[in-house]
C-alpha cells in the first residue's frame, strides 16, 4: 500500500501520541490507587440517580455528536451533493460550535434549572439535523449552523453539569471518571448502530426494488 495519500497511515499516526500518553501515565496508576485508598472511593456514587443522569447525558450527547461527525457528510452525498460540499458544511458546523460552547455554560450559571438550556440546545441540534435531511439543499448552510450551535452547547453543558452536580472537588473528579468512562463507552456504539441500520435498510430497499 503506497504511503502517499493514504488515510490509513494518516489515521494510524495518531496512535503514537496515545501510546506515548499511556506510557507517561502508567507510573501514576500506583499513586492513583493509593490516593483512592487514603481518601476513600465514593462507591455510593454508582448508586446515585443524579450521577447516572449525568452519565447518561454524557453518553447520549457524545453518541449524537459522533453520529453527526461520522455520517453527516455521507448522508449529504446520498442526498445528491458532491463530496466537497458536505466537507465545507461540516467545517461550518464545527466552527459554529464555538459560539454555543462558550455561551451555554454562561447562560446556565444564571439559571436555577439547567434543563431549559439543555432542551434549547437539543432543539437547535434536532432542528438542524431535520432541516439538513428534508429542507432544500440550498439552505443546508443554515441547518448546519443550527446543528453546530446545538452540539456545541450540549458539549459544554455535559462538562458543566459535572461541576454543578458535585458537592466537592473530590466527588467532581470521581463523577467525571464515572461519566466519561461509562458515557464514552455508550457513545462508541452510536456510529456503529447507525451504520448497521443504514446497511439493513439499504439491503431491504434493494430487495424491494428487485421485486
Amino acid at each position: 500500500m503506497p504511503l502517499s495519500g493514504s488515510w490509513q497511515v494518516g489515521l494510524g499516526v495518531w496512535a503514537l501520541p496515545a501510546l506515548l500518553a499511556a506510557l507517561l501515565w502508567w507510573p501514576q496508576l500506583r499513586h492513583a490507587h493509593a490516593s483512592a485508598r487514603r481518601h476513600g472511593v465514593a462507591c455510593g456514587l454508582w448508586l446515585d440517580p443524579v450521577a447516572w443522569q449525568v452519565t447518561g447525558y454524557m453518553g447520549l450527547q457524545s453518541a449524537h455528536a459522533y453520529i453527526v461527525f461520522s455520517w453527516f457528510p455521507a448522508m449529504m452525498v446520498d442526498c445528491g451533493l458532491s463530496p466537497l460540499a458536505p466537507g465545507w458544511m461540516l467545517s461550518l458546523l464545527m466552527q459554529t460550535q464555538l459560539i454555543s460552547s462558550l455561551g451555554a455554560p454562561w447562560l446556565s450559571s444564571r439559571c436555577h434549572d439547567q434543563r431549559r438550556v439543555i432542551v434549547a440546545m437539543l432543539a437547535l441540534s434536532m432542528a438542524g439535523f431535520s432541516g439538513a435531511l428534508y429542507a432544500p439543499l440550498g439552505s443546508l448552510w443554515l441547518w448546519a449552523s443550527l446543528m453546530g450551535l446545538g452540539l456545541g452547547g450540549m458539549f459544554s453543558m455535559r462538562l458543566t453539569l459535572i461541576v454543578l452536580r458535585a458537592p466537592s472537588s473530590q466527588l467532581a473528579s470521581q463523577l467525571s471518571e464515572m461519566a466519561q468512562g461509562v458515557g464514552y463507552l455508550l457513545a462508541s456504539t452510536g456510529p456503529f448502530l447507525v451504520g448497521l441500520s443504514h446497511d439493513l435498510l439499504a439491503g431491504r430497499n434493494r430487495q424491494v426494488g428487485a421485486h
